[in-house]
């Protein structure tokens, strides 16, 4: 397996941070462009315990400059062609035409992650004779933890306050459910707000939880579509709104949670007695299973 590994910067830094995670190489080339420096820096601060980090600064849409900037730049690290590997799946479409180049004459690795099913699912290809042939096809298991997670989108976050009764409730009942799970996260200068961060393998969703009135409001889809946005936690991250009511009757709003990907859980039972029944439980659980995948 190669220990030095490529990895083309995009807007979303998880493509990169999971197969890093998962083959552990020992020193790593982030490629970024002006727009992706933050996220190139917040990705580093991650993985640098483990492995070295190099930047190689490109022009997003030039892959003539690119090419020669990834071949000088690995030449001038002294890394081995055959112990390099070009993770493919971030940056722009010409940053990946241009690393794909620059694999092809070298005869280097290149690999893909697939991140759909609630599955990461990790391609990894070698030349013979120019022609690439699929060496590895393997679902990689739980890598990252919410932490991991939260600090590959986030400058800095802290911990409120757990303040609702429903947040409180919600968070028992998926206790011991799914991998991992934090309540009540702030971001930046309290900028973000999240009621509950939820984690199955290296899947992670986002809940936001809605009593009374505010249940048949459009407030709880808007807050999310804007949580795991690309500013914030970017649109690998699951959205989920936790309502203690009906929306049988919602349709309009309904049809704004499916347009935007929220998954609405709806638990009518709570609204009434202010206790989560066993049904809602199961449904609670399953749910959010379903979106996530069980781990």
């Amino acid at each position: 397996m190669s220990n030095k590994m490529v990895a083309l910067m995009g807007e979303q830094p998880i493509p990169n941070l999971l197969p890093i995670r998962y083959d552990q190489p020992t020193e790593v080339l982030l490629v970024r462009t002006k727009r992706t420096e933050q996220t190139a820096a917040r990705l580093a601060r991650i993985i640098r315990p483990k492995a070295k980090v190099f930047f190689s600064d490109v022009d997003p849409y030039d892959i003539s400059a690119i090419y020669q900037e990834l071949t000088e730049r690995i030449e001038v690290l002294g890394w081995l062609w055959a112990e390099t590997v070009f993770n493919l799946t971030g940056g722009t479409k010409t940053m990946a035409f241009a690393a794909y180049q620059v694999a092809v004459d070298q005869a280097s690795q290149f690999l893909y992650l697939e991140s759909e099913h609630s599955q990461s699912r990790l391609r990894q290809y070698a030349f013979e004779h120019r022609l690439a042939t699929l060496q590895r096809d393997t679902i990689i298991p739980a890598v990252i933890t919410i932490d991991d997670y939260l600090r590959a989108y986030l400058d800095d976050y802290q911990f409120r306050e757990v303040k609702e009764a429903f947040e409180q409730t919600l968070l028992d009942a998926l206790k011991g459910k799914v991998d991992e799970i934090a309540a009540a996260v702030q971001g930046p200068t309290g900028s973000l707000d999240l009621d509950l961060v939820i984690r199955t393998g290296n899947q992670v969703g986002i809940v936001e939880a809605k009593t009374g009135r505010k249940a048949k409001r459009k407030e709880g889809i808007d807050q999310l579509n804007t949580a795991a946005g690309q500013k914030y936690l970017g649109t690998y991250t699951k959205k989920f709104l936790v309502v203690d009511a009906s929306w049988e009757k919602l349709t309009n709003l309904r049809d704004l949670a499916d347009a935007r990907h929220v998954k609405v859980i709806e638990l009518p039972d709570y609204g009434e007695t202010k206790t989560l029944t066993v049904a809602e439980q199961q449904r609670l659980v399953q749910a959010i299973k379903a979106e996530l995948g069980d781990a």
